[in-house]
């Protein structure tokens, strides 16, 4: 792929690009029921994390 083709996919991909999700309607929306929602929290590091390194990352912040 040549540097312009690969730049004209960049375009047409950035141009073209539809969010999965509808945007927030912040006036309604509470910013408490959003806060910490793309945080890595303890459930997300428990699930993908390796055990050892979830326990001794646990025992760290403990």
């Amino acid at each position: 792929m040549s540097s312009n083709t690969a730049r004209h996919s960049a375009i047409q991909a950035i141009t073209t690009y539809k969010p999965h999700v509808a945007p927030l309607n912040f006036a309604d929306t509470r910013p408490t029921d959003i806060f910490g929602c793309n945080v890595f929290n303890d459930r997300i590091m428990r699930e993908r994390l390796p055990k050892a390194v979830y326990k001794s990352l646990h025992k760290t912040i403990a």
